[in-house]
């Protein structure tokens, strides 16, 4: 199995989400905790999608799936 190698904006949003505990987070509470711009959060959590790390459920809510890293 391949490392992935995510950014710096990516680790800072996943710590957010891994901090929220197993239940699904919204796009805001991930922007106010992690105290990032909207366009670097956006970011984080596009290539967090990618790589299969975090799914989007309906209404701007993330989810981690899979392992947590």
């Amino acid at each position: 199995m391949a490392t992935i190698e995510l950014t710096k904006t990516a680790q800072e949003v996943l710590t957010v989400i891994n901090g929220t505990g197993p239940d699904a987070v919204n796009w805001e509470t991930i922007q106010a905790l992690s105290k990032m711009e909207p366009m670097s959060v956006s970011s984080g959590l596009l290539e967090l999608e990618l790589y299969g790390i975090i799914k989007q459920l309906p209404g701007k809510f993330f989810i981690r799936q899979g392992e947590v890293l």
